[in-house]
């Protein structure tokens, strides 16, 4: 970003060519992101004047970078602020941040092992800044190396750990939410034993989803079904009703804010099944806004904003290439010429004719 105006961004996966960009043990994370981005705009890292992130970002990263002492968000924080980006300016919005979990809250008093994490906050961004109305936590583990971690209360966490019974691989929800569409959920009483939707804005979603009986629920569903189709549907269709009535509780503790529209951010974004759940059974009258990047590839468009907004302590309206955000910022890699897209085809598909009528 030069002053207020993003010039190029691109994930790391578009460019590693691995899903997800997840990164081996002795690769810099995100290397290749940044040489492109540097690249597109003809600077190198000398002309860099600061880094900013959220303070989720893996270590490595953080050391790669070290000599530009990176600015730390936290990560929900940016999930609001990148989607508050695509709004006009001076607009006063609600924001609701859920994924399976985000910064580190604390530890645990009565568990040593454990820390608290962020896993559904809730937002008011207006023309003077932003205030966080309210915030569920739920209880991780400190693992001392790269166990996976397992939150409580949290949706995101529970709808992974259906997907991984149902033999789906990690970061696979989507496919679950695929297959929810061939089944009822004739489960969700199920699930409901275990995760429930409270009144309370510090504890909205109550999941125990580090009992071991959960486990055994589900693992005898799929028994009894002998995992056919029809019960893993079932089941995916459960898990989704589930999401979507959890999502439509939260927008109630945006009732009474004076707002203009309602943003969804944080992985759980990515439900396009909730979100539209939400957009037909919304009690809210004003539109509903979910950004193209809501996942945690819009994190740093949030840690953008967020340093402008602490510096100058006034709402920044930040542009993408001399425009609104909204009208690009969904297609943020840097612009390919004709001839650089007829060169990749051809180094890949060598045969292959280009119509030069179609351009």
């Amino acid at each position: 970003m030069r002053d207020c105006d993003i010039r190029v961004a691109i994930e790391q996966e578009r460019v590693s060519r691995r899903k997800h960009g997840l990164a081996l043990w002795y690769e810099s994370p995100y290397a290749e992101s940044i040489d492109y981005c540097l690249n597109a705009e003809g600077i190198s890292m000398s002309d860099i004047d600061l880094v900013v992130a959220n303070d989720l970002i893996p270590a490595r990263a953080l050391s790669d970078l070290k000599a530009y002492e990176p600015r730390e968000f936290p990560h929900h924080l940016c999930h609001a602020a990148s989607a508050y980006v695509m709004l006009p300016a001076r607009s006063r919005a609600g924001v609701l941040v859920y994924d399976g979990y985000g910064s580190t809250k604390g530890m645990v008093e009565s568990d040593p092992h454990r820390n608290w994490r962020e896993t559904f906050s809730f937002y008011v961004f207006h023309p003077n800044g932003y205030e966080c109305i309210g915030q569920t936590l739920g209880a991780g583990f400190v693992e001392r190396d790269e166990f996976p971690i397992g939150v409580t209360n949290s949706i995101g966490m529970l709808y992974e750990l259906v997907t991984a019974v149902l033999g789906y691989d990690l970061l696979d929800a989507g496919k679950t939410m695929g297959l929810s569409s061939h089944g009822v959920p004739r489960y969700l009483d199920v699930l409901e034993r275990f995760a429930v939707c409270q009144e309370d804005i510090s504890n909205c979603f109550n999941c125990a989803t580090d009992d071991p009986q959960l486990m055994v629920e589900l693992e005898r569903i799929l028994f009894d079904g002998r995992g056919g189709f029809e019960v893993k549907a079932d089941l995916a269709a459960s898990i989704q009703a589930l999401i979507n009535k959890t999502l439509l509780h939260c927008e109630q503790f945006f009732h009474g804010h004076q707002i203009d529209y309602l943003c969804i951010a944080g992985g759980c974004a990515l439900n396009a099944v909730a979100n539209s759940f939400l957009v037909e059974h919304s009690r809210l009258d004003v539109p509903i806004v979910i950004p193209p990047y809501c996942d945690d590839a819009g994190l740093a468009f949030g840690a953008f904003w967020l340093d402008r907004w602490e510096r100058s302590r006034s709402c920044p309206c930040l542009t993408f290439r001399g425009s609104h955000p909204a009208r690009g910022l969904s297609r943020p890699g840097r612009d390919y010429a004709n001839e650089e897209c007829r060169s990749a085809v051809q180094a890949f598909y060598p045969k292959l004719s280009i119509d030069s009528a179609v351009g």
